[in-house]
C-alpha cells in the first residue's frame, strides 16, 4: 500500500510540474501575440490583468521546475514590481512582508532587473516593517536553553543536560522523550497534526513533558498566537517548517538561547535521520513542487536575516545560512538535477 501511494504522489507532483511549464509556455505564447512589449503596458481590463499576473507567476514556477534559479527569481520580482506599480489584485502588505524578509542586495544584483526595477523593489524594502519584530504573546518561559532540531539532527551525541527543552517538527525518538528530563516541543503543521491525532493523544497521555503546537483544532494540541501570526506573504507561497519554528521559538520562550541544529536548507541528498522520516508524510513526491511552490528563496533568506538579527540563536544551521548566495544556488541545483523540467 505504501508503494503505491508513494508512485502515486510522484505522479501527482510531476504531473504538477508539466502542467505548470506548459501553461507558462502557452500563456507567454498567447501575451506575445498581443504585444511584444505587454510587459511595459499598463492594462485596465480585469482579464488582461489576471494573465499578466499568470505570466509572472508561472514564469517563476516553470523556471523553478527547471531549476532556472535566477531566471525564476527574475519573474518573481518582476511580478512585485509591476503589482507595486499597477493594481494587480495583490495585498501590498504581502508584497512589502516578501521584500522585507528576503532583501538581499547580493540577491538581487544576480538577477535580471532592470535598474529602475532594483529601485522599486529598494524602495519597498526601505518603506517596510522590521522584517522580524516579534508579535505580542505571553512566552510559556524564559531564560532557558532550548534545542531546535531538524529533521538531520542526530540524537546519537545528544547531551541532554545541555537543554531545558527541545523544540522539533516531528515526535523524538522514544528513549528520548522518556529520558530527557526537560519540556518537549513539537510545532508542527495542520496536515501531519489531523492525520496523526491517535499518536498524539497516545504521547500526551504516556508522557508529561511533551506538549504539541499546531494551527489544528483538536484535543492535545494547543493553539497559540506565536502559530496564527506568521507573516503573510503574496502567490500562494509560504515559510517552510524551519522559519515558522524559528518565528514561534521566539515568542514562546523569550530571553532565552537557542542552538538550532539538523536543518541543512535542503542542501544535501541526506533528508531525514531515521527518527523523523518514519512520521514524513507524501513520501515518494518529486520535491521540487514542494519546495517551489512554498519559495525555496524565501525561506532560506528570511531564515537568513533572522538570524541575522537575533544573536540569541547559534549552531550547525546558523552556519550554514551564512554562506555565499551563489554557493547556495549552486549546492541547491546539483542536489535537486535529477528531478527538474526536462520540458
Amino acid at each position: 500500500m505504501n508503494l503505491i501511494l508513494n508512485y502515486k504522489h510522484a505522479f501527482e507532483t510531476n504531473f504538477r510540474i508539466i502542467k505548470a511549464v506548459i501553461f507558462f509556455n502557452l500563456l507567454n505564447n498567447f501575451l506575445r501575440l498581443i504585444s511584444n512589449d505587454f510587459e511595459l503596458k499598463k492594462f485596465n481590463n480585469f482579464f488582461l490583468k489576471k494573465l499578466k499576473s499568470l505570466f509572472y507567476r508561472y514564469g517563476y514556477e516553470s523556471n523553478f521546475f527547471k531549476l532556472n534559479l535566477i531566471d525564476a527569481y527574475t519573474y518573481r520580482y518582476k511580478h512585485i514590481c509591476q503589482a507595486l506599480k499597477q493594481n494587480l489584485n495583490i495585498d501590498t502588505s504581502h508584497l512589502a512582508n516578501y521584500v522585507s524578509q528576503t532583501w538581499n542586495a547580493d540577491f538581487i544584483n544576480l538577477l535580471n532587473l532592470s535598474n529602475q526595477e532594483k529601485e522599486i523593489i529598494h524602495k519597498c524594502y526601505l518603506q517596510s516593517k522590521p522584517p522580524h519584530k516579534s508579535i505580542i504573546a505571553k512566552s510559556i518561559a524564559k531564560d532557558k536553553s532550548v534545542l531546535i532540531a531538524g529533521p538531520l539532527f542526530s540524537f546519537d551525541s545528544f547531551q541532554s543536560e545541555d537543554y531545558d527543552y527541545i523544540i522539533l517538527n516531528k515526535p523524538p525518538p522514544d528513549q528520548i522523550i522518556n529520558s530527557f528530563t526537560g519540556g518537549i516541543i513539537i510545532i508542527t503543521g495542520n496536515e501531519w497534526a489531523q492525520a496523526n491525532l491517535s499518536l498524539i493523544s497516545k504521547l500526551t497521555k504516556e508522557s508529561s513533558n511533551i506538549t504539541f503546537y499546531s494551527q489544528a483544532s483538536a484535543e492535545n494540541i494547543i493553539f497559540h498566537e506565536a502559530l496564527i501570526n506568521f507573516p503573510r506573504h503574496p502567490f500562494g507561497s509560504s515559510l517552510m517548517n524551519l522559519p515558522r519554528t524559528l518565528f514561534a521559538s521566539n515568542v514562546l520562550f523569550s530571553s532565552s538561547n537557542f542552538v538550532v541544529d539538523g536543518y541543512d536548507f535542503v542542501l544535501s541528498q541526506n533528508i531525514h535521520d531515521p527518527w523523523y522520516k518514519k512520521n514524513v508524510m507524501n513520501i515518494g513526491e518529486n520535491p521540487l513542487w514542494s519546495i517551489g511552490r512554498h519559495d525555496y528563496m524565501l525561506t532560506y533568506l528570511f531564515c537568513r536575516s533572522f538570524f541575522q538579527s537575533n544573536q540569541q540563536f547559534s549552531g550547525p544551521t546558523v552556519e550554514i545560512s551564512k554562506l555565499n548566495i551563489e554557493e547556495v544556488l549552486d549546492r541547491f541545483f546539483k542536489t535537486y538535477k535529477i528531478y527538474k523540467s526536462k520540458l
